[in-house]
């Protein structure tokens, strides 16, 4: 895998994290907002499904770090 690639397939998995995040914030903002009882698995499934995604987006920028990183070692040793 080059670099681009690396670098690519993290701002990907940051996307994707990122709109499972909106996803499911909008989730349980829609169960707290309904006058109704709030089904607690749904609840806590979307709770899980948040957290999951964030740590998407943590791994995901740790992949783009690196790979720039890389590249910024690279580049040093070149010059």
């Amino acid at each position: 895998m080059n670099l681009t690639s690396a670098i690519n397939s993290g701002l990907q998995g940051i996307h994707t994290g990122m709109e499972g995040m909106a996803r499911y914030a909008d989730k349980i903002a829609n169960q707290a907002a309904h006058e109704k009882e709030t089904d607690l698995a749904d609840l806590a499934e979307s709770v899980v499904g948040l957290y999951s995604n964030e740590l998407q987006v943590k791994a995901s920028a740790q992949v783009v770090k690196t790979a720039s990183d890389t590249v910024g070692s690279l580049l040093d040793i070149r010059a």
